[in-house]
């Protein structure tokens, strides 16, 4: 099966090859659960379950070679080779996921890590796999599983109808692009690639080697989480936008220390003029008016966000192109030179329980749920999404490049200024 996700497996061999194994942008869920498993063989219960999710999404176990997909109908032996090394139980050495980090061997394949000391579930999968949301999802089907499981044995050959196509085949897109969407794919990429590497962070990326992966969390309780989500909604915003500004309004207080503390409250004005592109960040335009206040940004961040690709099909046409030019200019030795951009990529997950239920019919029970990826290469990511009526930032980070310290003060900005 061909398909055209080649950038992320370019990426994934690029830091593997520097990092000893380790692929940038391995995506993880974690969810510390409640377990009621009938019998005393917890164990058993969840090898089953995650047996029966390889028959119904048979994509957790394909592999890649060169630009194609490959998946083959195990037989007994194949499945118990599978099973071994993609189902990990954890020592006691992992009381957590968060020592689990230290600790955890590159993947191959989409893997289920179980902590029995913490009752923590931990699913793992390659962005060249799935993506965030569709690691909740895949979350949701292997708890359906494990409260609803198969009696009668799973017997494997039909699944490889459950394949996922190509997106663009999904999308009915040809191979070769127009002139016209290659030019706006270039449009799109090179406008973005030009605006590296950013405008805050403290970063060593491009100067140290790769540590740790490490992810921070903040934590809204749900009264705050319901009033942010309430003048957002007055406003005609999103949470995602207003996470995002306050971000930026973070980052750009800490380069300047200096910046009025005015600048820094969410109804006074956040000036642009450092970060436009030259000559109009110049004297020779002092006599303009070049600002934005925080609700003014967020506006506009929650105009595009809505409307890129929900109301342009043109745009959403040119997805499976746009992954074969990323992965042809990551290719290229001269833009692997280029710098590495230093904000945050974010992310937004939304309302998880669109996804994901909090109980499974008594079997199980989802405490918390968080989603996050591994930083290898060095641009960081921050997810925002809301589990059980509070509001998330998870910050993932490689804490060879960034301090944890640093990471601390921006999430503390966002903190400030969403309660502000």
């Amino acid at each position: 099966m061909s398909w055209s996700k080649g950038y992320f497996v370019l990426t994934g061999s690029l830091s593997a090859a520097a990092c000893n194994g380790r692929q940038h942008c391995t995506l993880f869920a974690r969810a510390p659960v409640e377990l009621n498993v009938p019998g005393a063989d917890v164990e058993s219960a969840l090898k089953q379950a995650w047996t029966q999710l390889r028959h119904e999404q048979a994509q957790i176990a394909t592999t890649v070679e060169s630009k194609t997909k490959v998946y083959e109908v195990p037989d007994e032996d194949a499945l118990q080779e599978w099973l071994a090394l993609t189902f990990v139980v954890s020592d006691a050495a992992d009381a957590d996921a968060e020592t689990l980090w230290d600790n955890v061997p590159p993947i191959t394949q989409t893997t289920l890590h179980y902590l029995p000391k913490s009752s923590e579930i931990v699913l793992r999968g390659h962005h060249y796999v799935l993506d965030g949301i569709g690691l909740i999802m895949l979350l949701d089907r292997y708890l359906n599983a494990l409260a609803n499981p198969v009696i009668e044995n799973i017997t494997f050959g039909d699944e490889v109808t459950r394949l996922a196509p190509p997106l663009g085949e999904v999308l009915g897109v040809p191979d070769k692009p127009t002139p016209e969407q290659t030019e706006k794919v270039t449009s799109l990429l090179m406008g973005y690639a030009t605006k590296v590497p950013g405008i805050g962070p403290v970063s060593k990326v491009n100067r140290a080697p790769a540590g740790i992966c490490r992810n921070t969390r903040l934590t809204f309780p749900p009264q705050t989480t319901e009033a942010i989500v309430q003048v957002c909604k007055e406003k005609g915003i999103t949470v995602t936008s207003a996470v995002h500004v306050a971000y930026i309004q973070t980052l750009t207080k800490l380069a300047d220390p200096s910046t009025p503390s005015s600048h820094y409250v969410t109804s006074a004005s956040f000036d642009l003029r450092r970060y436009l592109p030259k000559p109009y960040d110049s004297a020779q335009y002092a006599a303009s008016v070049w600002y934005t206040s925080f609700w003014d940004t967020a506006s506009a961040l929650s105009k595009f966000y809505r409307t890129s690709f929900r109301d342009d099909p043109a745009l959403r046409l040119t997805t499976p192109h746009d992954n074969r030019f990323m992965e042809t200019v990551a290719g290229n030795p001269e833009y692997q030179q280029t710098p590495i951009p230093h904000d945050a990529l974010p992310s937004s997950l939304g309302v998880v329980e669109r996804y994901v239920q909090r109980d499974y019919g008594g079997t199980v029970t989802v405490r918390d749920l968080t989603v996050g990826v591994d930083v290898v290469l060095g641009m960081s990511m921050f997810f925002i999404s809301t589990f059980r009526d509070k509001l998330q930032v998870l910050y993932s980070f490689n804490d060879g490049y960034e301090e944890p310290a640093d990471v601390d003060r921006y999430l503390e900005g966002i903190r400030t200024l969403l309660v502000r």
